[in-house]
């Protein structure tokens, strides 16, 4: 596969991501019983506050440093240390929004950078050399595994 066929197809797949989480999140909002189960909201939100936050750390602080720099170095992400109460003060709504609205700015950033930047890479604490184009696969594994987990939660729920 030819590697303009490959970003198309790393695209399509980080957009059908935010179709997926769009309807998913969409239909939430319209089933008041799930929003009245205060614990399922309160798993949701706190899941969405860490993942608002990781999303930030991901696009600002990865993604942009290795399309703005020649292989810079990328520490770990640490989980323990992000200070996700700032969304878990927001409705659970508002931080959805926020995800949702990060996801179309990453969207945006993806169609707007030239072929050969994918091919760019970071240089991971622990991994070593990653290239741009393997953190947005990552990202999409990532995202999947997050919708499934959505989904246990309102079936489950």
């Amino acid at each position: 596969m030819n590697s303009n066929n490959n970003i198309k197809e790393l695209i399509d797949n980080i957009e059908k991501n935010f179709r997926d989480y769009y309807a998913l999140l969409n239909s939430l909002s319209e089933r008041k019983r799930l929003l009245e189960e205060q614990s399922e909201v309160e798993e949701l939100r706190d899941f969405f506050a860490q993942l608002t936050t990781i999303e930030e750390e991901v696009i600002e602080y990865r993604l942009k440093k290795v399309i703005n720099e020649e292989h810079p170095y990328l520490p770990s992400i640490r989980t323990e240390n992000f200070n996700s109460t700032v969304y878990r003060e927001e409705a659970f709504l508002q931080i959805v929004e926020k995800f949702l609205k990060q996801r179309q700015e990453l969207l945006k950033l993806l169609y707007s950078i030239p072929s050969n930047y994918w091919l760019r890479t970071g240089v991971h604490e622990q991994e070593g050399h990653i290239t741009f184009q393997e953190f947005i696969r990552r990202m999409i594994e990532k995202d999947k595994a997050n919708i499934n987990f959505i989904k246990s939660i309102i079936l489950h729920g």
